[in-house]
Protein backbone atom coordinates (compact mmCIF):
# COMPACT_ATOMS: atom_id res chain seq x y z
CA UNK A 1 0.00 0.00 0.00
CA UNK A 2 1.16 3.54 -0.86
CA UNK A 3 0.39 6.64 0.54
CA UNK A 4 0.51 9.92 -0.64
CA UNK A 5 1.11 13.43 1.93
CA UNK A 6 1.31 16.83 1.89
CA UNK A 7 3.58 19.30 3.84
CA UNK A 8 4.73 22.42 3.42
CA UNK A 9 8.33 21.69 5.07
CA UNK A 10 9.89 18.78 5.82
CA UNK A 11 12.76 18.18 8.25
CA UNK A 12 15.15 15.27 8.31
CA UNK A 13 16.48 14.47 11.42
CA UNK A 14 15.41 14.60 14.49
CA UNK A 15 18.10 16.33 16.38
CA UNK A 16 18.42 19.60 18.01
CA UNK A 17 18.99 21.24 14.81
CA UNK A 18 15.91 19.46 13.53
CA UNK A 19 13.79 20.54 16.29
CA UNK A 20 14.38 23.62 16.43
CA UNK A 21 13.64 24.02 12.51
CA UNK A 22 10.29 22.06 13.00
CA UNK A 23 9.36 23.94 16.06
CA UNK A 24 10.12 27.37 14.34
CA UNK A 25 8.46 26.53 11.02
CA UNK A 26 5.52 24.95 12.73
CA UNK A 27 5.07 28.14 14.96
CA UNK A 28 4.98 29.96 11.68
CA UNK A 29 1.84 28.45 10.46
CA UNK A 30 3.66 26.38 7.78
CA UNK A 31 2.51 22.85 7.77
CA UNK A 32 5.75 20.75 8.98
CA UNK A 33 6.75 16.95 9.31
CA UNK A 34 9.96 16.21 11.32
CA UNK A 35 11.35 13.11 10.36
CA UNK A 36 13.64 10.62 12.15
CA UNK A 37 14.65 7.04 10.55
CA UNK A 38 15.74 5.30 13.92
CA UNK A 39 12.96 4.93 16.80
CA UNK A 40 12.49 7.64 19.35
CA UNK A 41 14.27 8.20 21.88
CA UNK A 42 17.12 7.37 19.85
CA UNK A 43 20.72 7.64 21.05
CA UNK A 44 23.87 9.73 20.22
CA UNK A 45 27.16 9.02 20.37
CA UNK A 46 27.98 12.41 22.52
CA UNK A 47 29.08 13.62 25.92
CA UNK A 48 25.75 15.75 26.55
CA UNK A 49 27.27 19.03 27.88
CA UNK A 50 25.85 22.04 26.67
CA UNK A 51 29.04 24.10 26.28
CA UNK A 52 28.74 27.54 24.91
CA UNK A 53 26.91 30.70 25.58
CA UNK A 54 25.31 30.65 22.24
CA UNK A 55 24.25 26.90 22.96
CA UNK A 56 22.76 27.65 26.70
CA UNK A 57 21.03 30.75 25.33
CA UNK A 58 19.54 29.55 22.20
CA UNK A 59 18.00 26.50 23.88
CA UNK A 60 16.82 28.45 26.75
CA UNK A 61 14.82 31.12 24.49
CA UNK A 62 13.46 28.74 22.28
CA UNK A 63 12.66 25.44 24.45
CA UNK A 64 13.38 26.57 28.11
CA UNK A 65 14.97 24.78 30.78
CA UNK A 66 14.86 21.35 30.28
CA UNK A 67 12.26 19.96 32.91
CA UNK A 68 13.30 17.48 35.53
CA UNK A 69 13.96 13.95 33.91
CA UNK A 70 15.77 15.43 31.26
CA UNK A 71 19.21 16.64 32.67
CA UNK A 72 21.18 13.23 34.07
CA UNK A 73 23.10 13.33 37.82
CA UNK A 74 25.15 15.62 38.11
CA UNK A 75 22.50 17.55 35.86
CA UNK A 76 25.18 20.45 35.69
CA UNK A 77 28.56 20.04 35.23
CA UNK A 78 31.40 22.61 36.71
CA UNK A 79 33.62 22.71 34.06
CA UNK A 80 36.58 20.57 32.44
CA UNK A 81 39.91 19.20 33.86
CA UNK A 82 42.73 18.53 31.89
CA UNK A 83 45.50 16.40 32.53
CA UNK A 84 48.61 14.96 31.53
CA UNK A 85 51.26 12.68 33.00
CA UNK A 86 54.03 14.33 35.80
CA UNK A 87 52.04 18.15 34.53
CA UNK A 88 49.82 20.63 37.02
CA UNK A 89 46.22 19.41 36.42
CA UNK A 90 44.32 22.18 34.83
CA UNK A 91 40.82 23.66 35.32
CA UNK A 92 38.51 25.35 33.55
CA UNK A 93 35.15 26.80 35.06
CA UNK A 94 32.25 26.84 33.38
CA UNK A 95 28.59 25.93 34.27
CA UNK A 96 26.96 23.37 31.87
CA UNK A 97 23.69 21.61 31.85
CA UNK A 98 24.31 17.81 31.32
CA UNK A 99 22.06 15.06 29.71
CA UNK A 100 22.22 12.15 28.08
CA UNK A 101 20.97 13.01 24.26
CA UNK A 102 18.80 10.34 24.36
CA UNK A 103 16.28 12.57 26.87
CA UNK A 104 17.53 16.00 25.88
CA UNK A 105 16.58 15.28 21.76
CA UNK A 106 13.51 14.07 22.92
CA UNK A 107 12.47 16.60 24.93
CA UNK A 108 13.22 18.88 21.80
CA UNK A 109 11.35 16.69 19.78
CA UNK A 110 8.34 16.97 22.06
CA UNK A 111 8.71 20.08 22.04
CA UNK A 112 7.90 20.53 18.42
CA UNK A 113 5.65 18.28 18.29
CA UNK A 114 3.58 20.34 20.86
CA UNK A 115 4.05 23.82 18.84
CA UNK A 116 2.48 21.92 16.08
CA UNK A 117 5.29 19.56 13.52
CA UNK A 118 4.14 16.12 12.96
CA UNK A 119 6.85 14.02 14.21
CA UNK A 120 7.56 10.44 12.57
CA UNK A 121 10.42 8.30 13.61
CA UNK A 122 11.59 4.65 12.12
CA UNK A 123 10.49 6.96 8.64
CA UNK A 124 13.39 6.14 6.63
CA UNK A 125 14.22 8.48 3.56
CA UNK A 126 15.03 6.26 0.03
CA UNK A 127 14.84 9.23 -2.61
CA UNK A 128 14.19 12.43 -3.41
CA UNK A 129 12.62 13.64 -6.93
CA UNK A 130 12.75 16.91 -7.31
CA UNK A 131 9.60 18.60 -8.85
CA UNK A 132 8.51 22.23 -9.92
CA UNK A 133 6.65 22.90 -7.16
CA UNK A 134 9.20 21.38 -4.75
CA UNK A 135 10.09 17.67 -3.86
CA UNK A 136 8.81 14.09 -3.77
CA UNK A 137 10.23 12.00 -0.51
CA UNK A 138 10.32 8.45 -0.92
CA UNK A 139 9.66 7.51 2.60
CA UNK A 140 9.86 3.84 4.11
CA UNK A 141 7.82 4.12 7.70
CA UNK A 142 7.47 0.78 9.55
CA UNK A 143 7.75 -1.40 6.31
CA UNK A 144 5.27 0.73 4.36
CA UNK A 145 6.14 3.11 1.50
CA UNK A 146 4.81 7.01 1.39
CA UNK A 147 5.01 9.15 -0.61
CA UNK A 148 5.60 12.95 0.86
CA UNK A 149 5.39 16.03 -1.54
CA UNK A 150 6.97 19.32 0.52
CA UNK A 151 7.76 22.71 -0.89
CA UNK A 152 10.47 23.14 1.51
CA UNK A 153 13.08 20.56 2.55
CA UNK A 154 15.74 20.98 5.84
CA UNK A 155 18.48 18.58 5.76
CA UNK A 156 19.09 17.78 9.78
CA UNK A 157 20.50 14.47 9.33
CA UNK A 158 23.62 14.57 10.44
CA UNK A 159 27.22 14.03 8.95
CA UNK A 160 26.34 11.00 6.28
CA UNK A 161 23.25 12.88 5.71
CA UNK A 162 21.20 11.28 2.84
CA UNK A 163 20.00 14.34 1.73
CA UNK A 164 23.41 15.84 1.27
CA UNK A 165 24.72 13.22 -0.51
CA UNK A 166 21.80 12.93 -2.90
CA UNK A 167 21.68 16.66 -3.64
CA UNK A 168 24.86 17.60 -3.18
CA UNK A 169 27.11 14.80 -4.57
CA UNK A 170 29.86 16.65 -4.89
CA UNK A 171 30.59 17.81 -1.46
CA UNK A 172 33.19 15.60 0.24
CA UNK A 173 33.25 15.28 4.17
CA UNK A 174 35.97 14.54 6.24
CA UNK A 175 34.78 12.69 8.97
CA UNK A 176 36.27 11.74 12.47
CA UNK A 177 35.29 8.85 14.12
CA UNK A 178 33.92 8.99 17.89
CA UNK A 179 33.81 6.27 20.16
CA UNK A 180 32.38 5.85 23.48
CA UNK A 181 32.47 2.82 26.03
CA UNK A 182 30.02 3.08 29.25
CA UNK A 183 31.45 1.04 32.56
CA UNK A 184 29.54 0.33 35.68
CA UNK A 185 30.56 2.38 38.73
CA UNK A 186 32.56 5.24 40.13
CA UNK A 187 36.44 6.59 39.60
CA UNK A 188 38.43 8.83 42.16
CA UNK A 189 37.51 11.85 40.00
CA UNK A 190 35.03 14.13 40.62
CA UNK A 191 31.58 13.50 38.49
CA UNK A 192 30.82 17.27 38.23
CA UNK A 193 33.65 17.84 35.78
CA UNK A 194 34.56 16.44 32.80
CA UNK A 195 38.19 14.74 32.47
CA UNK A 196 40.22 15.09 29.52
CA UNK A 197 43.17 13.05 29.50
CA UNK A 198 46.48 13.62 27.11
CA UNK A 199 49.75 10.84 26.55
CA UNK A 200 52.94 12.14 25.97
CA UNK A 201 52.25 11.68 22.21
CA UNK A 202 49.04 13.67 22.53
CA UNK A 203 46.81 11.22 21.61
CA UNK A 204 44.03 11.48 24.60
CA UNK A 205 40.60 10.53 25.87
CA UNK A 206 37.64 11.71 27.72
CA UNK A 207 35.93 10.53 30.93
CA UNK A 208 32.47 11.53 32.17
CA UNK A 209 30.04 10.45 34.67
CA UNK A 210 26.26 9.98 34.30
CA UNK A 211 24.23 8.69 37.22
CA UNK A 212 26.39 5.12 38.69
CA UNK A 213 28.18 5.00 35.22
CA UNK A 214 31.30 6.28 33.62
CA UNK A 215 31.92 6.72 29.96
CA UNK A 216 35.22 6.39 28.29
CA UNK A 217 34.93 8.95 24.90
CA UNK A 218 37.45 9.01 22.52
CA UNK A 219 38.41 9.99 18.50
CA UNK A 220 41.33 7.44 17.35
CA UNK A 221 42.43 7.46 13.50
CA UNK A 222 42.11 3.92 13.15
CA UNK A 223 40.40 0.95 15.15
CA UNK A 224 44.24 -0.49 15.67
CA UNK A 225 44.89 2.81 17.29
CA UNK A 226 42.00 2.45 19.58
CA UNK A 227 42.46 -0.68 21.17
CA UNK A 228 46.65 -0.54 21.18
CA UNK A 229 47.12 2.58 22.16
CA UNK A 230 44.35 4.42 23.65
CA UNK A 231 42.24 2.01 25.42
CA UNK A 232 45.46 0.23 26.67
CA UNK A 233 46.90 3.27 28.29
CA UNK A 234 43.78 4.73 29.49
CA UNK A 235 43.15 2.13 31.56
CA UNK A 236 46.73 1.98 32.94
CA UNK A 237 46.70 5.14 33.79
CA UNK A 238 43.34 4.90 35.06
CA UNK A 239 43.93 1.79 37.30
CA UNK A 240 47.41 3.68 38.78
CA UNK A 241 45.68 6.84 39.88
CA UNK A 242 42.30 6.49 40.18
CA UNK A 243 40.99 3.10 41.14
CA UNK A 244 40.33 1.75 37.74
CA UNK A 245 39.74 -2.33 38.28
CA UNK A 246 42.38 -3.98 35.68
CA UNK A 247 40.24 -6.01 33.57
CA UNK A 248 36.40 -4.32 34.10
CA UNK A 249 34.36 -4.70 30.75
CA UNK A 250 32.49 -2.27 29.52
CA UNK A 251 28.60 -2.51 29.77
CA UNK A 252 28.44 -1.65 26.19
CA UNK A 253 30.39 0.61 23.44
CA UNK A 254 28.74 3.15 20.75
CA UNK A 255 30.44 4.81 18.13
CA UNK A 256 29.25 7.27 15.17
CA UNK A 257 30.90 9.71 12.74
CA UNK A 258 30.86 13.59 13.12
CA UNK A 259 32.64 16.27 10.68
CA UNK A 260 36.11 16.91 11.86
CA UNK A 261 37.28 18.66 14.62
CA UNK A 262 41.04 18.96 13.49
CA UNK A 263 40.53 20.43 9.75
CA UNK A 264 37.40 21.97 7.79
CA UNK A 265 35.00 19.55 7.30
CA UNK A 266 34.66 20.53 3.92
CA UNK A 267 37.49 21.63 1.22
CA UNK A 268 36.22 24.41 -2.18
CA UNK A 269 32.98 26.27 -2.02
CA UNK A 270 30.48 24.84 -0.11
CA UNK A 271 26.53 25.46 -1.49
CA UNK A 272 25.03 24.36 1.80
CA UNK A 273 21.74 25.32 -0.16
CA UNK A 274 20.13 24.61 -3.51
CA UNK A 275 16.68 26.38 -4.43
CA UNK A 276 14.75 25.04 -1.57
CA UNK A 277 16.60 22.50 0.25
CA UNK A 278 18.82 24.12 3.31
CA UNK A 279 21.16 21.74 4.91
CA UNK A 280 22.06 22.44 9.51
CA UNK A 281 24.00 21.11 11.50
CA UNK A 282 26.42 18.51 11.29
CA UNK A 283 25.56 17.87 7.87
CA UNK A 284 26.41 20.93 6.96
CA UNK A 285 30.05 20.55 8.71
CA UNK A 286 28.91 22.88 11.48
CA UNK A 287 30.90 22.23 14.35
CA UNK A 288 33.49 23.80 16.29
CA UNK A 289 37.22 22.98 15.92
CA UNK A 290 39.25 21.21 18.97
CA UNK A 291 36.06 21.55 21.54
CA UNK A 292 34.08 19.16 18.61
CA UNK A 293 30.63 21.22 20.05
CA UNK A 294 27.91 20.97 17.48
CA UNK A 295 24.64 21.51 18.96
CA UNK A 296 24.58 25.22 19.32
CA UNK A 297 25.80 25.57 15.77
CA UNK A 298 22.65 22.94 15.05
CA UNK A 299 20.07 24.97 17.02
CA UNK A 300 21.78 28.59 15.58
CA UNK A 301 21.40 26.95 11.57
CA UNK A 302 18.35 26.01 11.95
CA UNK A 303 16.76 29.37 13.38
CA UNK A 304 18.39 30.32 9.84
CA UNK A 305 16.82 27.90 8.10
CA UNK A 306 13.09 27.92 9.85
CA UNK A 307 13.63 31.53 8.97
CA UNK A 308 14.61 31.24 5.24
CA UNK A 309 11.30 29.18 4.86
CA UNK A 310 9.38 31.56 6.35
CA UNK A 311 10.31 34.12 4.30
CA UNK A 312 10.76 32.02 1.11
CA UNK A 313 6.82 31.42 1.26
CA UNK A 314 5.71 34.62 2.89
CA UNK A 315 7.72 36.65 -0.94
CA UNK A 316 7.15 33.48 -3.20
CA UNK A 317 11.05 33.34 -3.67
CA UNK A 318 13.99 30.37 -3.26
CA UNK A 319 14.65 29.62 0.48
CA UNK A 320 18.47 29.59 -0.50
CA UNK A 321 18.20 33.40 -0.72
CA UNK A 322 17.90 33.98 2.64
CA UNK A 323 19.91 31.32 4.09
CA UNK A 324 23.03 31.26 2.18
CA UNK A 325 24.58 34.61 3.39
CA UNK A 326 23.32 34.04 6.97
CA UNK A 327 24.57 30.04 6.96
CA UNK A 328 28.08 31.59 4.85
CA UNK A 329 28.61 34.35 7.87
CA UNK A 330 28.43 30.97 10.20
CA UNK A 331 30.89 29.53 8.20
CA UNK A 332 33.51 32.23 8.18
CA UNK A 333 33.36 32.57 11.84
CA UNK A 334 33.76 28.43 12.37
CA UNK A 335 36.90 28.64 9.92
CA UNK A 336 38.35 31.68 11.53
CA UNK A 337 38.59 29.54 14.56
CA UNK A 338 40.60 26.92 13.02
CA UNK A 339 44.36 28.25 13.67
CA UNK A 340 44.01 26.96 16.89
CA UNK A 341 45.54 23.96 15.61
CA UNK A 342 49.00 24.90 14.53
CA UNK A 343 48.66 26.92 17.99
CA UNK A 344 48.49 23.46 19.48
CA UNK A 345 51.45 21.97 17.81
CA UNK A 346 53.71 24.52 18.93
CA UNK A 347 53.23 24.72 22.41
CA UNK A 348 53.60 20.92 22.02
CA UNK A 349 57.27 21.57 21.12
CA UNK A 350 57.96 22.92 24.71
CA UNK A 351 56.54 20.35 26.78
CA UNK A 352 53.09 18.79 28.02
CA UNK A 353 52.75 21.73 30.37
CA UNK A 354 52.21 24.27 27.67
CA UNK A 355 50.59 21.86 25.73
CA UNK A 356 47.55 21.84 28.67
CA UNK A 357 47.81 25.70 29.10
CA UNK A 358 47.02 26.00 25.82
CA UNK A 359 44.23 23.78 24.89
CA UNK A 360 42.82 24.81 28.11
CA UNK A 361 43.32 28.29 27.04
CA UNK A 362 41.73 27.36 23.05
CA UNK A 363 38.56 25.54 25.10
CA UNK A 364 37.49 28.97 27.16
CA UNK A 365 38.40 31.22 23.84
CA UNK A 366 36.01 29.03 21.40
CA UNK A 367 33.06 28.31 23.96
CA UNK A 368 32.68 32.02 23.96
CA UNK A 369 33.27 33.03 20.44
CA UNK A 370 29.87 31.16 19.33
Amino acid sequence: MMIEKEFDVAVIGAGPGGSTAAKKCAEAGLKTVLLEQRTLPRNKTCTGMIMSDMSQTLIREEFGNPPEGVLTTPSYLRGIRFYAPAVETLTFERKMPYAWRKDFDYWMNKVAQGRGAKLWDKAKLKGITERETGYKLNIEKEKELQFVNVRFLIAADGAISTVRKALFPDMEMTYQLCVRQCYQGTLDLDPEYVHYFYFPNFVGFELNFKGNAFLLEMTPRSAQEMKSIIIKQAEKWLTQDFGFVPDTKPLWRDACLEPSMVRKPFSGSLPLAKDNVLLVGNAAGLIKPVTGEGIGTAVKSGLMAAESVIQASKKGEKADKFYLPMVHDMVNRLNSLYPPHGKIREAAKKGMDSFLRTVKDIYSDITGTL
